[in-house]
């Protein structure tokens, strides 16, 4: 936990204070991030379906497996309803900008097929927090949905339709710099 920094991201926050009838899936999978999650999981009690305390079971290997091929196959959306999953916290800035692409393309295909809902994006790290629900297992997310425009003026929509089109970086309340190899 040495690298990880000690205030609670929006997102978390947010969590804490809303009430979901299943557990939290966090993207992307696999086993640096996973370490954080179980982290930030303090901070909003949930259950979560992919988190790491060294020890993965089978079930957790076949998401992991799912999630981290090229393409996602749109099959995981169903895989996180069956896992009883309510709520996928997206993390684009965790990905090189050829997973975030993969990525991107699994979420079109979910929202477009009605698997998965838009809810709202924090303010987190260089691309924000991207925030959807699972469809089976919380039809009544659009009462989660935030409609309210960010400081540049843009909807959550308008947002999240600039970044499934070409990973545009959202408006940030602080300064933003990334760098995919040193």
């Amino acid at each position: 936990w040495y690298y990880a920094e000690g205030r609670t991201p929006p997102a978390y926050s947010w969590l804490a204070a809303t009430k979901i009838r299943g557990s939290i899936a966090e993207m992307p999978f696999g086993l640096e991030p996973e370490y954080l999650y179980v982290l930030r999981s303090t901070a909003h009690h949930k259950p979560l379906v992919n988190g790491s305390s060294g020890f993965y079971p089978p079930a957790h290997d076949r998401l992991a497996d799912l999630a981290q091929r090229k393409p996602i196959p749109l099959s995981l959306y169903d895989k996180l309803a069956e896992a009883r999953t309510s709520i996928l916290l997206v993390h684009p800035y965790l990905l090189n900008s050829a997973d975030r692409a993969v990525l991107r393309s699994w979420l079109r295909e979910g929202l477009r097929s009605g698997a998965a809902t838009f809810l709202r994006r924090f303010d987190d790290g260089t691309r924000g927090d991207w925030v959807f629900a699972i469809r089976p297992i919380s039809p009544e997310a659009f009462a989660l949905r935030q409609e309210t425009p960010d400081q540049a003026g843009r909807t959550p929509q308008q947002n999240l339709e600039a970044f499934l089109s070409g990973d545009s970086i959202a408006w940030t309340e602080g300064p933003i710099a990334e760098t995919e190899s040193p």
